[in-house]
C-alpha cells in the first residue's frame, strides 16, 4: 500500500525505494509492506518493521500524559501508604519492603519534582 503525503497530496516525483527503509529487506506489499512519508522524505517498510512501528506507537500511546490532579492524587496515596512511616528496611533482613519503600520513596520525589517544575 502507498499513501501520500500528510496534505493528501501524492508525490508523484518521487520515487520510493523496493527496500525497507530500516531493516533493508525486500518490500512485498501483499505481505503487508507500505510506502509512504514522513513529512516530505519517502519511505518504504516491510511488514516487519510497519508492525514494530504500530507496537511502539501503541506503547507510546499508554503512557499517557497524567494530569496535575492525576499526579496529586497519586502523590496523596504514596504519602498515605504507612509503610514509608516504618522505620527503612535493610535489604538483607526485610527485602521486599526494602524495595516497596525505596520505590516509594522515589516515585513520592519525583512526583514533588514534577509538580515543582523541575527545579
Amino acid at each position: 500500500m502507498t499513501i501520500g503525503a500528510g496534505d493528501g497530496r501524492q508525490h508523484d516525483n518521487v520515487e520510493h525505494s523496493n527496500e525497507c527503509s530500516i531493516c533493508g529487506s525486500e518490500y512485498d506489499e501483499d505481505a503487508g509492506g507500505l510506502k509512504g512519508y514522513f513529512g516530505i522524505c519517502p519511505v518504504t517498510f516491510c511488514e516487519w518493521c510497519l508492525s514494530s512501528l504500530m507496537d511502539m506507537l501503541e506503547q507510546l500511546r499508554e503512557t499517557d500524559m497524567k494530569t496535575e490532579e492525576e499526579i496529586r492524587e497519586r502523590l496523596e496515596a504514596i504519602e498515605e501508604d504507612e509503610r514509608l512511616g516504618y522505620p527503612p528496611a535493610a535489604v538483607q533482613i526485610n527485602a521486599p519492603l526494602a524495595l516497596i519503600q525505596t520505590s516509594l520513596g522515589t516515585e513520592r520525589d519525583t512526583l514533588k519534582w514534577v509538580l515543582s517544575g523541575g527545579e
